[in-house]
């Protein structure tokens, strides 16, 4: 697992991308519910732009924390749910 980056695509729809492949990205999308797990082609990657939070990157704490909001009150599919438990596991980890 690469470290999560949480992006922005054309539309401003935020992702939340915490796996890299060699053809796909995997994903985390907030912008229909439910709040659910995408793939896209490696080549969509130069449409995406870094979400910025006050001039710096996004917090990965706050992000997690909105997409868990954003799963309570839409939706959230298993997947999705298992997935941003084992990043705020991994984040808890790294921290400790």
């Amino acid at each position: 697992m690469t470290s999560p980056e949480i992006l922005l695509d054309h539309n401003a729809h935020a992702l939340l991308v915490f796996k890299e492949g060699r053809t796909f990205l995997h994903a985390i999308a907030l912008h229909q519910p439910p709040v659910r797990l995408v793939k896209l082609p490696l080549l969509e990657r130069r449409h995406l732009r870094p979400l910025e939070y006050r001039g710096g990157p996004y917090p990965l704490a706050r992000a997690l924390r909105l997409f868990r909001r954003a799963g309570r009150d839409f939706g959230i599919t298993e997947g999705a749910a298992a997935a941003l438990r084992s990043i705020d596991q991994a984040r808890k980890q790294e921290a400790a």
